[in-house]
């Protein structure tokens, strides 16, 4: 049986905090982890089981809380497919955003609040990082879509984007 688990783990290897899901989704696997600068943590999954049975895959959670808080949509649960590729939060901690490359599909939610924000639907979706004023999401066909709370703009490359970015600016 699956265990899945967000550990907290000091520097020297001991683990200080540790969450599990309730039994009944232990096939939810964790799989990408964001972090805000003020030690939320953000993180999204990849259902094991049967995908009509998938439950949320997006969650937070902070140190020393007894459960995390999960985030979905019910309108575009379904289209998420049961796997989730990448998680971020925005250069000022606001916004979450994830992708889901089965599904074609990037949600950005208010940490805040929990709500749903913006969706969109992009081919080969899959990475997701941090701008100044929103987010970068690239897909493995080469582009790369800017997004601000004032829309979007897509930038073709002539490369093959992988999987997760990385700001190295923030």
């Amino acid at each position: 049986m699956m265990r899945p688990n967000l550990s907290y783990v000091s520097i020297d290897g001991k683990i200080i905090d540790q969450i599990e899901p309730a039994h009944s989704e232990h096939m939810n696997s964790i799989r990408h982890l964001a972090i805000r600068n003020d030690g939320l943590v953000a993180f999204a999954c990849q259902w094991q089981g049967r995908v009509e049975t998938a439950p949320a895959l997006l969650g937070t959670h902070r140190l020393g809380d007894q459960k995390p808080v999960m985030l979905h949509s019910n309108d575009e649960h379904p289209q998420l497919l049961a796997y989730l590729g990448s998680v971020s939060f925005n250069s000022d901690g606001k916004l979450l955003a994830n992708t889901a490359p089965r599904g074609n599909i990037a949600q950005i939610f208010d940490s805040a609040d929990k709500t749903l924000v913006s969706s969109f639907v992009l081919q080969d979706i899959c990475g997701v990082t941090a701008i100044d004023e929103g987010f970068m999401f690239t897909t493995g066909k080469g582009l790369a879509r800017y997004w601000t709370g004032e829309g979007f703009t897509d930038v073709k490359h002539d490369i093959e984007w992988d999987n997760h970015l990385v700001n190295l600016n923030s």
